[in-house]
């Protein structure tokens, strides 16, 4: 059915559960609670969330994948379709949107929904840069229509890989968020661009697959007069980026907020350095954890029936208020003070 079809119901949500600590119960974060859950038939093949995003059972539930395998929140969307599937005949039942629990990717859905408050109703922009099949941008959307259905909004993709390009395709058609430019490319420092632009001069990009075209960000950010959620995600090549002073600057005089995942130590200690001296406002800062390699191997097994799969090394755990989580790559995020006037 069409995304705009299908039933969408408003209710309270419940406590937030951590996987690692599943007899303690948290409260989500209050930005949550502005957009309900939603509720509608359930549909095979497709992973439907809270907001109502669909996404292809397919992609995110292949059992040695890197997202089942290491982030909590997609491997227990799948098992909740799973549960629902196995029970399903005839008529598909009413069910309400996987709610996530606590991981390193439910510090950026507080990001993303602060993002879409903050807007006001205004034209919402969101740009994903390494955007996989635009997780976040499609989310982003689906908050924003949630929240102020009769507003307008664009989502920018830019992927390097052409067959999550390709998904990227199919995920914004599958939700149609007819408002996007999508861009089989990759975001670099204006000094590796050819003079005409748009073309690698080096060899190639870290990165990148499939012949994808090069682009800076502030080439990207030239055609909107604002952008209010920036999500970076580019694999250790934001620090290339953020480090040239015409993407600074660009970013500053249009970019309300962003969101960054930093891909070493050191890479994540010098972004944040070059935003705090830049007083930009720090909004999260979640460590890249070193051992992220060492950690991936190693699972503790403590219950073959209940979550035996997690990462429960202490050593590898990031203490937050919601629990302990395991952060691989480093998050930052940050709003910037010359739209201050949009978080008071």
């Amino acid at each position: 059915a069409a995304l705009a079809d299908r039933q969408q119901q408003f209710t309270l949500l419940p406590p937030l559960e951590n996987p690692l600590q599943i007899e303690q119960r948290y409260m989500h974060h209050e930005v949550l609670f502005q957009f309900g859950r939603w509720e509608g038939a359930w549909e095979e093949g497709y992973l439907t969330d809270w907001l109502g995003v669909r996404t292809r059972y397919a992609w995110d539930c292949i059992k040695d994948g890197g997202y089942y395998k290491f982030v909590p929140s997609r491997r227990l969307e799948c098992e909740f379709y799973d549960r629902i599937a196995d029970q399903t005949e005839g008529t598909p039942p009413v069910v309400q949107g996987f709610l996530p629990p606590v991981d390193d990717e439910y510090p950026e859905y507080v990001d993303v929904l602060r993002s879409v408050v903050r807007s006001r109703g205004s034209n919402f922009v969101v740009m994903e840069l390494g955007a996989s099949y635009g997780t976040w941008g499609v989310r982003a959307v689906a908050a924003y229509r949630r929240l102020y259905p009769h507003g307008s909004y664009h989502f920018v993709g830019v992927e390097s890989g052409l067959h999550r390009f390709r998904q990227m395709e199919q995920h914004v058609s599958a939700n149609n968020v007819v408002n996007s430019t999508l861009i089989h490319g990759f975001v670099t420092g204006s000094s590796h661009l050819s003079p005409d632009g748009w073309k690698v001069t080096r060899e190639e990009s870290s990165y990148a697959v499939g012949e994808p075209e090069a682009v800076s960000l502030a080439q990207l950010l030239e055609p909107y007069d604002h952008v209010d959620y920036l999500d970076f995600d580019i694999q250790g090549a934001e620090l290339d980026v953020f480090s040239e002073l015409a993407a600074f600057e660009a970013i500053s005089e249009k970019v309300y907020a962003v969101h960054i995942g930093t891909h070493s130590v050191g890479i994540h200690q010098q972004i944040r350095d070059l935003f705090v001296k830049s007083e930009w406002g720090m909004e999260m800062d979640l460590e890249h954890n070193p051992r992220m390699v060492q950690c991936d191997t190693k699972v503790t097994v403590t219950d073959p029936e209940l979550y035996d799969w997690l990462q429960r090394d202490e050593s590898c755990l990031t203490k937050t208020e919601q629990g302990p989580m395991y952060v691989r790559d480093g998050l930052l995020s940050f709003y910037n003070p010359r739209f201050a006037h949009l978080y008071e």
